[in-house]
């Protein structure tokens, strides 16, 4: 399944601007994809690396901290992250957090931890874990996915049958 960015923008909640940027710079082409414009196809993980993407952003965190999500995320097969999220890990963490730590044999440019312990915190920061947790935004983005409006088709209409032409 691929969306296109517009599709995209409803998705991650974003400007068609903001997010034909990100994905032009963070995010690389789908396999036989077009990337240029609305034409390119975006897959579902790619999809969700600008919703979350959108949502870090909505929280205040700083441009390189987004593009370290999204450029992350958006190297992750779906499967992987069905898999890493019924295994409780849901907080992503990218490399440039990482540092020197040991990496695992098939590195992607992250990986993912459980997310930060909450007991003895503000509640503030209680609820922003929560807000970020991939686990609830894996499932805001597939709600989304459904009530998705479809896509209209460009150019003309077709002509109905029986419909008369006016000249």
């Amino acid at each position: 399944m691929t969306f296109s960015v517009r599709q995209s923008c409803f998705l991650a909640s974003l400007s068609f601007a903001t997010a034909d940027r990100w994905v032009s710079r963070w995010l690389s082409p789908v396999a036989g994809g077009i990337w240029k414009g609305n034409d390119r196809a975006l897959s579902v993980g790619q999809c969700f690396a600008l919703h979350v993407g959108s949502a870090y952003r909505r929280e205040g965190a700083d441009q390189d901290r987004v593009r370290g999500i999204v450029s992350f995320l958006g190297t992750v097969p779906v499967e992987r992250l069905e898999a890493e999220l019924e295994a409780g890990r849901s907080w992503p963490c990218p490399a440039g957090l990482i540092g020197a730590a040991p990496r695992p044999s098939a590195w992607l440019p992250g990986l993912f931890t459980a997310p930060p312990s909450t007991t003895g915190c503000r509640p503030g920061v209680a609820l922003l874990v929560h807000r970020l947790d991939l686990g609830v935004l894996y499932r805001e983005f597939r709600e989304r996915i459904e009530t998705m409006p479809v896509q209209r088709r460009r150019g003309r209409p077709r002509r109905r049958e029986g419909a008369s032409v006016v000249s």
